[in-house]
This record gives C-alpha cells, sequence and structure tokens, in this order.
C-alpha cells in the first residue's frame, strides 16, 4: 500500500471523516477546514502516515475557533511545504 503522502486524492477524505470523527467525540458540529489549512494537510509529507495525520486532526479539531480549521490549528506541520511555500511543492515524494 502507498504511504500517505503519495495518495493525495485520499488524503482529503480521511481529513473530513478524522475530523468529523475527533468533533463528534468532543461533541461538536462537523469542522469546515479552511483552502490554507487542507493545503497544508494535503502537501505535508506525513512521515507518521495515517496516525500522525489522525493525531493532528484531533488537535485541530480541539484547537478550532467557531468551527474553522485554520493553519494556526495545525502547528504540528512543519517546514516549507506546510507553511505555505507553494515552490516547494515539487519536492514532494522526492525526499
Amino acid at each position: 500500500m502507498p504511504s500517505l503522502r503519495e495518495r493525495g486524492d485520499d488524503i482529503v477524505a480521511l481529513t473530513l471523516h478524522l475530523a468529523a470523527r475527533h468533533a463528534a467525540i468532543l461533541g461538536r458540529a462537523e469542522p469546515h477546514i479552511s483552502e490554507e489549512a487542507m493545503y497544508r494537510i494535503r502537501n505535508y509529507p506525513w512521515p507518521g502516515n495515517v496516525r500522525e495525520l489522525e493525531n493532528a486532526l484531533a488537535r485541530a479539531v480541539a484547537m478550532s475557533q467557531r468551527g474553522v480549521i485554520l493553519p494556526g490549528d495545525l502547528p504540528a506541520l512543519t517546514g516549507d511545504v506546510a507553511l505555505g511555500n507553494p515552490s516547494a511543492i515539487h519536492t514532494i515524494g522526492h525526499t
């Protein structure tokens, strides 16, 4: 099975599922994920794979304000790509 970073389209579906699941656990409404936050999620290399994604989303759901996950709710995602440097996108998967 390919690593999570090689499955960009799956990351979106998995992100939405995990965010909804963690919101339900916390008794919150399903959060909206801003475009910028989704950009970070889609372009982060995810060395910890799905477990790392789930942990990041659990924290983001808990930290989010007004039902919206923003990039600031994802501080664990670091590096040029995660910080929104589009020029770094070409390096994804080429580590």
